[in-house]
């Protein structure tokens, strides 16, 4: 155990110096050409820790104004940044020095509809308002981090599943922040007018009862058994869902929308989560869309060989699955606003 430990420490060592030198090297590239920025999550929640260096480092994940947005990668392009092939709506990934950049086109985890559209009105300063706190990184505000570290860790509960990392970031954010006034004026409002309160409040005791916090005022008293869910879920599902075979596919029933699912829920979702990665998986149809329907059939019938060779979950586990992360869910009255 003690080998695998050292070697494990290693790599995340050696990791955690290869993405500080490559923020250095994009934050100097982005000044020296009036783009201005702001590093999402990573360094931005490290700032937070006791020791900054000492958290888990991932991928260097930054935001400009929209109107820099193809400056931007232009500028990338040009000074050895590789773009790979677009996959998503949320952002663009770089690759140098084997290290991923992910230039965002919007924020991650945003919710869709109203709700979205709330953190998003909340978010349109983010620039304006962003910190240089030193040379090599410009951050959030504490209001504007708070709501990318929810709503990410958030979409991760929701999808593929909760990552220690961000459970630390949300407490060590928590720990150096809750006594600020931002709390009460503009976060704990915005998290009332979208129905997220109660998962934050959730969150928070996790924070409390299993990383020795002290528990802000404006935490809501919540029961034993929402914040031992949300724990337990975390060791069910293993770091960022790692434990649950085929994740995404388990996933592809279970509506984000707070409430109770039904087969015809299931089933609606499922062809939803299908037509949402069809232009992804087949590019072609950016061309060729009268080819949908056809590729929609396809997918379907190679789903069901699948199936049958034991290589995919039947529905059935599907929708096991997709209840009992639902049920899980239910405990949160997610959205709901009265």
């Amino acid at each position: 155990i003690y080998d695998l430990w050292f070697k494990k420490s290693i790599r995340v060592t050696t990791w955690g110096v290869a993405a500080a030198q490559g923020r250095k090297a994009l934050s100097k590239l982005l000044s020296e050409n009036g783009i201005k920025f702001v590093i999402l999550k990573g360094a931005s929640s490290a700032y937070y820790y006791p020791a900054p260096d000492k958290r888990n480092a991932g991928d260097v994940d930054f935001y400009v104004e929209s109107s820099d947005l193809e400056r931007t990668r232009e500028l990338l392009s040009d000074n050895g940044y590789i773009m790979e092939p677009d996959h998503n709506d949320v952002h663009y990934t770089f690759i140098k020095n084997r290290l991923p950049f992910e230039l965002h086109k919007t924020f991650p985890g945003l919710p869709e509809g109203k709700v979205g559209e709330a953190f998003l009105e909340e978010l349109s300063d983010i620039i304006d308002r962003a910190e240089c706190v030193a040379e090599d990184l410009s951050k959030p505000s504490d209001f504007h981090h708070g709501i990318i570290i929810f709503l990410h860790t958030l979409h991760h509960m929701l999808s593929c599943g909760l990552g220690i990392r961000q459970f630390c970031d949300w407490a060590c954010f928590v720990k150096e922040t809750h006594k600020k006034p931002f709390w009460e004026e503009r976060f704990i409002p915005l998290l009332k007018k979208t129905g997220t309160l109660i998962f934050a409040s959730v969150l928070t005791e996790s924070c409390v009862r299993y990383l020795n916090i002290e528990r802000p005022d404006w935490c809501l008293l919540v029961t034993e058994d929402q914040y031992e869910s949300l724990v337990n879920e975390l060791y069910r599902s293993g770091n960022f869902g790692r434990k649950i075979e085929n994740n995404t596919t388990a996933n592809s029933m279970f509506a984000k929308d707070g409430k109770k699912l039904t087969l015809w829920g299931k089933t609606i979702q499922l062809f939803r989560s299908l037509n949402s990665t069809n232009k992804i998986v087949f590019p072609i149809l950016n061309k060729a869309p009268y080819l949908y329907p056809f590729i929609m059939i396809y997918r379907v019938l190679r789903y069901i060989v699948l199936v049958i060779k034991g290589e995919r979950k039947k529905l059935s586990e599907l929708s096991k699955n997709a209840t009992e992360k639902n049920d899980f869910f239910l405990k949160f009255d997610l959205y709901k606003t009265k």
